[in-house]
């Protein structure tokens, strides 16, 4: 198929498929988001966010979600991780009955000696059932012990309106598996997660104009990706095969959101089964099950892991059975260049944190191609919905 004819094809889609129409749409969702936190009232949400971080010395701070809006949150654990923050990622539906509950099922709250809590809860909806009713739980209890931080796409939600403070996501009506509201939540979360761990550093301004500098480039980034490297998405649908029966999604570092957002969006999209492990976990035993016939997926955009992940692709098509790879990253590694079991796909976002996006993106468009290969319409729901309110 040539090029003209490729762009063709994605420009009906993006006219029919609500899916495709959204995943071209992050460009300009992304800026948005960024106008918005240089702008006063942006900038200001984040200055108390940071004054009250400050003051306060939580004891504990929890993230908080289902599905996408936890996966997001995992690149500000890292960062505040990486400063020895006492930082959780907690699935909500987990936190809610196990949380609040003793090992009887009894229920408990958080005693006033052990310090003050950050709860930052995160839905897209703002009305996912777990945050609602981890809301109320908090809510019938009056002693303060806990605050809440929301980050929602949604202003007039249960969430936006229950939190001491919220953080808008900016991302505009989305309909379909999600895609710009999952963008613009990592790109939140890394501008929150900047904020508070550097603000003896850099000043707040100094902060948001490297980020939005970076935001930039990494927009320009998308925009080539979706108008000039379409083909990209077939070349790795013919390399893992229509007929594939399962993926692994393998990482390490802020790519881990890329893995697990991708683990689940491949069930809803193109209806097959996958499974997402850091590196490490990888290594640990289910390195057992490769054969000719094993596809992974790995995403590598930072320097303290990749020598890591190279190798690791590299015993997978060699040492461990002749398994397949698609090695997403930012930096090529010569050594895995002209591999027949193993193909490369390159960025160029040197930011790993922002490289989640990219990464995302870049198996979005994959996740498409190989519906379509399976004649399924891509994004398209047929057991759940875009809110869950059973949980």
């Amino acid at each position: 198929m040539t090029s003209n004819a490729i762009n063709e094809k994605w420009k009906s889609l993006e006219e029919s498929n609500s899916f495709v129409h959204e995943i071209f749409q992050q460009p300009e969702a992304i800026l948005d988001l960024v106008k918005f936190y240089t702008g006063d009232e942006g900038r200001g949400l984040l200055e108390d966010a940071l004054v009250s971080f400050s003051i306060t010395g939580y004891s504990q701070i929890i993230i908080t979600g289902m599905g996408s809006s936890l996966f997001a949150g995992k690149i500000l654990e890292i960062l505040l991780s990486s400063c020895w923050f006492p930082v959780t990622r907690m699935d909500a539906g987990e936190l809610l009955y196990y949380g609040f509950s003793d090992v009887n099922g009894e229920k408990r709250y958080p005693k006033e000696d052990n310090g003050k809590i950050l709860l930052i809860l995160v839905s897209q909806s703002g009305e996912s059932s777990e945050i609602v009713k981890i809301l109320n739980e908090i809510k019938s209890r009056k002693e303060g012990i806990i605050d809440t931080w929301g980050i929602t796409n949604s202003l007039d939600s249960t969430l936006s309106k229950e939190v001491d403070t919220c953080f808008p996501l900016h991302a505009g009506p989305e309909r379909s598996v999600t895609s710009k509201t999952y963008s613009n939540c990592l790109i939140l979360m890394y501008m929150l997660g900047l904020t508070l761990v550097n603000h003896s550093k850099m000043d707040l301004d100094a902060i948001l104009h490297v980020i939005q500098e970076q935001v930039l480039e990494l927009e320009r980034s998308i925009d080539e990706l979706l108008h000039h490297q379409l083909s990209l998405a077939g070349k790795m649908v013919k390399f893992v095969g229509k007929d594939v029966d399962y993926i692994a999604f393998v990482a390490r570092g802020a790519s881990i959101a890329t893995i697990e957002q991708a683990a689940l969006n491949i069930k809803e999209t193109a209806k097959i089964p996958s499974g997402s492990l850091t590196g490490g976990q990888f290594r640990h035993g289910p390195i057992e099950m490769i054969n000719k016939d094993t596809r992974v997926i790995a995403c590598t955009s930072d320097g303290i892991t990749r020598k890591i992940l190279e190798k690791m692709a590299w015993d997978i098509a060699h040492t461990w059975g002749g398994g397949k790879v698609i090695f997403i990253t930012n930096r090529y590694c010569e050594k895995l260049d002209g591999e027949p079991r193993i193909l490369q796909v390159k960025h160029d976002i040197e930011n790993p944190f922002l490289a989640t996006v990219m990464e995302i993106l870049i198996i979005q468009l994959f996740m498409v191609e190989l519906a379509l290969e399976r004649d399924l319409e891509p994004g398209v729901f047929k057991y759940s919905s875009k809110i869950t309110k059973e949980g």
